[in-house]
């Protein structure tokens, strides 16, 4: 899982964000029909609205000349022209929102799916403490925000440009044909310049984009680290929240308000050095939109004056002289939003190739066998690189209940992350039946019905109400029989003992043969310990198989048959009989 030194362009990374969905998804044809649609009905609108505007000429043109029988005339043809354009920015808008709404769910789908696979989510927390790896930081707000996001903007922007590009078209064609040019006088001669407003406006809008450009380079920078801020104060307050007893008793309130205080902190002073930018940006758009309501008046003012041009074609060209200026302008009025939907695709970009590193990386092979367990060449690493087991071979034989010891940090718990088949840095020969369950260190119960927190992650419905009442009995939780039905946040409601008895209750539910177990019975005192133990080690040995744990208290040496003893000043494991 190596970082690549050469990175795509931002414009390649966003395309290569957009691609899949249209040209390589099962929905390519809908969703082309779709963005077809879209940017046709752009097209569409934009010449049915240089109609509008052609229309507006005729009748200011009737009313300067009070001509009554022409104005009226003129009426009919405004509620039909007005109804077709409307039919048709209603319909863009309709297509534009299923479009968005299947992109996302296409997109987000896809995220999950490769963020559940090989269990990528576990491997991008363990990339934080890779020096050579660049971890994206909270993934989960990238898959929810930052996709919708970024399809909404990149359907918008399409949309606009289409739009923009139409009417620069449309509506610079209208003002070369309404306007006869300009004279400009060169040593003596009068040169007739054709279409002259339109290339006025050419003009105005590229020297207002250079300047924005300027002006908002810095934008997509600061929206990037805006949002990561925004994204890291949101998971300290949620870090809170599931950690709220532990806080709550080491008195660490003020702490976590010292912390969150400067996150917030943070997070506003990047805000307030975007709003500075902005603000500098929005001084000039606003006066350069502004200027340009009264710009062709400026320019035609003469020629009206001087009577070269009637009412009705000044207000014909200053109508498709704002819109070919609005279109023209598309970069400008549009720059803070290119900004975040760039950052988005960023953002976007950077979890994909993180995506894309994670995976089945180890060189660690796995064996289903029937009725042992062991390891063959192991060696077990640190995401930073340290070895904690070097060249272990060990074997463990079903009926043969092992502990492993060691002192903290010399890689117990990785040892079972390793049997388990989910911890990337190691390599080696692992063999393990097919019939086991583990137990970790800190159970998860998902928010629900107790029923459903008992069978997770299988289905409550595989189990009657009779073997989840037998299996709480047998954890020593009868008095959760009566609240199968209870929806509640069992991972906060229940104590720690409590949930570890839960935890084995799942197991004594699912009858595994094999059972390896985390600190299974840290929480619990001696008697549920030894209840705990009790029913784990006979439903073991009733089922042919054996229970592998990992435990520092003494209490628990007694169900086990043998040690593996970590040996971390020479890497290795040590295998010796219970005394």
């Amino acid at each position: 899982m190596s970082r690549s030194s050469k990175q795509p362009s931002m414009w390649a990374q966003t395309w290569g964000l957009i691609r899949p969905y249209f040209w390589e998804s099962p929905q390519r044809f809908s969703a082309l029909v779709l963005i077809g649609a879209v940017l046709g009905l752009s097209v569409f609108s934009s010449w049915w609205q240089a109609r509008l505007v052609g229309w507006t000429g005729a009748k200011t043109n009737a009313l300067q000349s009070k001509n009554s029988e022409q104005f009226y005339a003129l009426l009919p043809d405004f509620f039909w022209l007005a109804l077709v354009f409307i039919v048709a920015l209603v319909m863009t808008f309709y297509l534009t929102e299923v479009l968005e709404i299947r992109w996302r769910r296409w997109f987000t789908r896809k995220l999950l799916a490769r963020w559940f696979e090989h269990r990528a989510f576990y491997q991008l927390e363990l990339m934080r403490n890779m020096p050579d790896q660049a971890a994206p930081d909270n993934p989960d707000q990238r898959i929810h925000e930052d996709v919708q996001k970024f399809v909404k903007m990149s359907c918008d922007l399409a949309r606009g440009f289409t739009l923009s590009l139409a009417m620069l078209v449309s509506f610079g064609w209208v003002l070369v044909g309404v306007d006869d040019g300009a004279d400009l006088h060169i040593g003596g001669q009068a040169i007739n310049i054709p279409g002259f407003m339109l290339w006025v406006a050419l003009l105005y809008c590229g020297a207002g984009t250079l300047v924005t450009y300027w002006l908002g380079k810095a934008l997509k920078r600061m929206n990037f680290e805006l949002q990561r801020r925004e994204a890291h104060f949101r998971y300290h307050m949620a870090r809170v929240r599931d950690n709220a007893e532990a806080i709550a008793l080491d008195r660490a309130q003020e702490v976590e308000h010292f912390q969150l205080d400067n996150k917030l902190n943070a997070l506003l002073e990047s805000k307030y050095a975007l709003v500075k930018r902005e603000t500098r940006l929005t001084w000039f758009t606003n006066f350069f939109n502004n200027l340009s309501a009264l710009f062709p008046y400026l320019v035609l003012a003469e020629r009206y004056f001087g009577g070269h041009i009637s009412m009705g074609t000044l207000a014909e060209v200053s109508m498709a002289f704002g819109i070919v200026q609005g279109a023209l302008s598309w970069f400008i009025s549009n720059f803070t939003t290119l900004a975040e939907w760039r950052a988005s695709a960023q953002r976007l970009a950077e979890l994909e190739a993180a995506l894309q590193r994670t995976g089945d990386a180890s060189e660690l092979t796995h064996e289903a066998v029937d009725s042992h367990v062991a390891v063959e060449g192991l060696e077990l690493r640190l995401p930073a690189g340290q070895v904690l087991l070097r060249d272990v071979a060990a074997r463990i034989n079903a009926g043969c209940n092992v502990l492993i010891g060691g002192p903290s940090g010399s890689g117990k718990s990785t040892l079972l992350r390793a049997l388990s088949g989910i911890w990337p840095f190691a390599k080696g020969h692992v063999s393990l039946p097919g019939n086991v369950m583990f137990i970790p260190q800190q159970p998860y119960f998902p928010e629900g019905r107790l029923r459903d927190a008992l069978a997770y992650p299988s289905r409550a419905e595989n189990y009657s109400d009779a073997q989840l009442a037998e299996a709480l009995e047998l954890a020593g939780l009868p008095a959760l029989q009566a609240r199968l039905d209870d929806f509640e946040a069992w991972q906060s409601l229940l104590s720690g003992g409590e949930r570890q008895r839960l935890a084995a209750a799942r197991v004594l539910l699912k009858q595994p043969a094999w059972v390896i177990a985390d600190e299974a019975s840290s929480a619990l005192d001696n008697a549920s310990e030894a209840r705990v133990y009790e029913a784990l080690t006979q439903m073991a040995k009733r089922n042919g198989g054996a229970v592998i744990s990992v435990a520092h208290r003494d209490s628990v040496r007694k169900y086990h048959d043998q040690v593996w003893q970590i040996e971390p000043q020479r890497h290795g494991l040590d295998l010796r009989p219970m005394e």
